[in-house]
């Protein structure tokens, strides 16, 4: 079997800085950089004459996607029970650079690390979203940043798709309920909302705690709330190293369509050695070559 892998869009070189799994050594892996329209290395797109094997085009790449929604949420105008919730301005560390979010915060202080949630808290929060006028897929996803005693004091994650309190005992849909902590590590959750198709789709957080022990709480940065529809022609200019490496992909499928005996080796041989020399790519592959279907389909021959 041969494996077609994207190099990275981070500009960067994989030879100094790994990016798996293009990194990896074994010998049915192809490894493909990016192209411009010129035939250049992309400007985001990641290289080394060690580790990426070939180029192909990977700019303003028409394609379809998914018709939706994205709703990224700016954590505005949320409802909360009793005030402990709140939103404030909080510093990250994003690819090694200091980055300033709105977060969803329980205590207040949260964001500095200085303050604890309160005993005996039953604190909610939530919102109420658009999500009708399809019949396709629903998702939540977001990142919360969690520290509360374990077994004693619950984060909870619910949805109403009548626009009531997800947490009020009606018409409630529990999502997650979590104690413990994850260590100020990113820790994701993605949740089903496909019964949340409605224009009244209210989704909120809670957290409870009894008398004692009580930490650092919750941070919510990042909500986002994605729709898929069944049916859409939406099409798109994508760029990426994801749009070139299925050049490559095809390139190979074709390949062992005209050669059922091909072994892997012979398929990856014949994509670089098929390939076309681009100078531009002279210390930035193995090959120094974009994929090319014709000369690999005459090579293979």
């Amino acid at each position: 079997m041969v494996v077609v892998v994207a190099a990275g869009n981070s500009g960067t070189d994989n030879d100094t800085t790994s990016f798996y799994p293009c990194n990896f050594t074994q010998a049915n892996l192809v490894c493909v950089t990016a192209l411009n329209q010129n035939y250049s290395l992309a400007s985001f797109s990641n290289y080394g004459v060690s580790s990426v094997d070939v180029g192909a085009p990977g700019v303003d790449i028409f394609s379809t996607v998914p018709a939706g929604q994205t709703i990224r949420d700016p954590l505005t105008g949320w409802t909360t029970n009793n005030g402990h919730w709140t939103t404030d301005q909080c510093n990250y560390l994003v690819d090694g650079v200091s980055t300033t979010l709105t977060t969803l915060v329980n205590p207040f202080n949260w964001c500095d690390q200085t303050g604890t949630y309160v005993d005996n808290a039953n604190d909610k929060i939530y919102k109420t979203f658009d999500l009708a006028g399809g019949s396709g897929q629903a998702a939540l996803f977001y990142q919360p940043f969690i520290e509360t005693e374990a077994g004693s004091d619950f984060f909870f994650t619910a949805f109403d798709a009548t626009g009531g309190d997800p947490f009020d005992g009606v018409n409630d849909n529990p999502l997650l309920q979590f104690s413990g902590t994850n260590d100020m590590n990113n820790l994701y959750f993605i949740h089903d909302l496909m019964a949340c198709r409605t224009n009244m789709c209210t989704v909120g957080f809670r957290l409870t705690s009894d008398v004692g022990l009580e930490l650092g709480g919750i941070g919510i940065p990042i909500v986002v709330i994605s729709t898929l529809e069944k049916d859409g022609n939406t099409y798109v200019t994508l760029q990426g190293t994801s749009m070139a490496t299925p050049h490559v992909a095809g390139i190979a499928a074709m390949v062992r369509a005209y050669n059922p005996a091909y072994t892997y080796a012979d398929t990856v041989a014949a994509i670089k050695q098929g390939g076309e020399y681009v100078g531009a790519l002279d210390g930035f592959t193995s090959t120094s070559k974009a994929a090319n279907a014709m000369g690999t389909r005459i090579g293979s021959a």
